[in-house]
Order: C-alpha cells, then structure tokens, then sequence
C-alpha cells in the first residue's frame, strides 16, 4: 500500500514504494527543481515549471485557432450539404477482366439504375481500367476497378452490399470485389 499522498505507480513493488517513501529520486516525485535535469531546462528555452496535480498544466485550457483575433465570433461548424439521412459514399467494384466493353457498361448501368431506384444521385463513375490483383480471386489474376462516388440515403448501403454480393439468377458473377466507405 503507498502512504497518503504518494501518487501510485502502475505497477507498485515494494522496493518502489519503499522508495517513493524514502527518497526523493523516484521519477514520480521529481519537479524541474529537484531533478538531475533542472540545470538544462533553461538552456533548452523551457521556464521552469511545477508538474504537482495543482498546477496550470494538468488543468484543461480552452483552445484557440490560431489567427483569430480576441472577441471574433467562431465559426459555425461545417453542415452536412445534403438533406437528412443521406451521406456521401464511394464503392470500389473489380469486375471479372474478361468483360467485355459491352458487357462491362452494361453491368455499370445495371448499378447505376440500382442507385437511382434506392434513392442517390450525383452518381459519378470512374472507369480505373484494368488493374492486377494481389493475389488471385475466382481464378483471375487481374480485374477491371471501377470507382462509384454518389449520394445515398443512410439505409441504402446495406441494399447496396446485399445487391453487388448476390449475383442475377442464373447468371455468372461478373464483381470479383466491391467495398463501400462513407465519405
């Protein structure tokens, strides 16, 4: 047990203890003006300073942006720009390398036409080409990246994973791997 008024250790033996009780060099109980280092701190431009529980230091400060003049109203916070419930995402999708183009805008419309019905707009698609892959996945070595930015409501996303996970009836999956980030 460490006596009163002794700050405890984080991981208190007995040698420590008896040490914070007996001696002032435990690192706990050291001030710039009793610690081996006291001489230097001027040196190094720091003013000497009293690190007790009490003083300025541990007590919180109110922060201030650097430029602003004393009295000037702070800005408001940023607002979301769009309506409630809606955010903005990306979804990264590698399609199979062996589409063709045909094949590949039409899968594109396909999502795009399955973004609309759920709601985003400001649909932007980017066309990366063909990448290759790290490691293989269904047997192919490289993919087609396509880049989605839209606007969505909130409960689209989970419909939007559910949709690009489960491929048509009867149809080939042509989404080798998709994620989606909130913007």
């Amino acid at each position: 047990m460490a006596a009163a008024g002794i700050v405890s250790h984080p991981r208190p033996t007995a040698a420590f203890v008896t040490c914070m009780q007996q001696r002032p060099c435990c690192p706990c109980r050291l001030t710039p003006s009793s610690s081996p280092l006291s001489s230097v701190l001027p040196r190094l431009g720091r003013s000497r300073r009293s690190f007790s529980a009490g003083s300025r230091l541990s007590q919180p400060v109110a922060a201030q942006s650097v430029g602003a003049e004393e009295g000037a109203p702070r800005q408001a916070k940023k607002r979301n720009p769009f309506p409630d419930g809606f955010r903005r995402y990306e979804t990264m999708i590698v399609l199979r390398p062996d589409l063709t183009d045909e094949e590949r805008d039409v899968e594109l419309a396909k999502f795009e036409a399955f973004l609309a019905k759920q709601g985003g707009y400001d649909v932007n698609a980017m066309v990366r080409g063909r990448q290759e892959l790290a490691y293989p996945i269904r047997k192919h070595w490289d993919g087609i990246y396509v880049l989605y930015e839209y606007v969505a409501p909130r409960q689209a996303t989970p419909q939007v994973q559910k949709y690009l996970s489960t491929p048509a009836v009867g149809a080939d999956s042509n989404v080798l791997r998709h994620m989606t980030f909130a913007k």
